[in-house]
């Protein structure tokens, strides 16, 4: 079981980063860095406030891995307590696999608003001052860092949240930061790259007709956001009831881990693959 929260944290990763791209907040950026803004208004070029905004995502969603670190190394040493007082191996990750499953299906409840209107929280927005006060590489890594941390602007999706549970389960099991900051990374990097979603949009023209298919995606998005935090838990559900299938090294094992992160996946991404039937039909 030690494995399978590296896919799977990976999965959440990148659909709550996708999710997330329909913030205000998101959606915002998406009409400020522009091709025909960054060359007309500012004087430079896209892919270059583009790439600056990329790094400073990924180094967000770094930063938000280190703090998960700090949780994970407390989580860990926790357990080690635990462990050298009960003399049991199995009550910490027994533990860790319970409760990322159960935050995994709490944020999917919360996503598909069977709690209600929780979402969004954290109601706040990027200085857009920023654009008329800095040089582009500053607010396109300051914007980038903000979006990529993920908690800094609005919070549209428990995903976030289900993201950072499974990045510091993912580092408790393997007894390494480092797959909790590749996860956390991954988030931050995903979300960065949503801004090449107006790379083709040169003109004013273009960049309306752009929004106007996003807003097409909206629904689709946010039901893969949630349909991959269900499928998560119910991984992790699998892993719990039968955690012999996951205790091992071997080629076999791996690609069951691999499978089932695969299968979370596809079923993620199931509303989006509908949403492109119907378009395709429609034509």
């Amino acid at each position: 079981m030690n494995s399978i929260y590296l896919p799977l944290g990976i999965v959440v990763a990148v659909f709550s980063a996708a999710r997330s791209t329909w913030s205000p907040c998101g959606m915002s950026m998406l009409s400020s860095i522009t091709p025909f803004g960054e060359r007309r208004a500012r004087g430079t070029k896209f892919a270059w406030t583009s790439a600056w905004f990329v790094t400073g995502a990924g180094v967000g969603g770094a930063t938000l891995g280190g703090l998960a670190s700090i949780l994970t190394l407390s989580v860990r040493a926790a357990f080690d307590v635990s462990r050298s007082a009960s003399g049991s191996r199995l009550t910490g990750g027994l533990t860790v696999g319970v409760v990322c499953m159960a935050v995994a299906a709490i944020g999917a409840a919360t996503d598909l608003g069977l709690f209600g209107d929780v979402l969004p929280i954290l109601r706040r927005q990027v200085d857009d001052g920023w654009m008329s006060r800095f040089r582009p590489w500053v607010y396109g890594a300051g914007f980038g860092w903000q979006i990529g941390f993920g908690f800094a602007t609005y919070v549209m999706t428990a995903g976030i949240a289900v993201t950072v549970a499974f990045a510091i389960a993912a580092g408790v099991a393997a007894n390494s930061v480092y797959e909790t900051l590749l996860i956390c990374v991954v988030f931050g990097l995903a979300r960065g790259a949503t801004v090449f979603i107006v790379a083709g949009a040169s003109t004013p023209r273009r960049l309306r007709q752009v929004h106007r298919d996003l807003n097409r995606f909206e629904g689709p998005v946010k039901l893969g956001a949630a349909l991959a935090q269900a499928a998560s838990a119910a991984a992790l559900g699998s892993a719990v009831l039968f955690p012999n299938l996951f205790t091992g090294s071997s080629g076999s094992d791996r690609l069951l881990i691999l499978a089932f992160g695969t299968l979370v996946a596809a079923i993620s991404a199931t509303p989006l693959a509908a949403l492109a039937m119907r378009t395709v039909q429609a034509r």
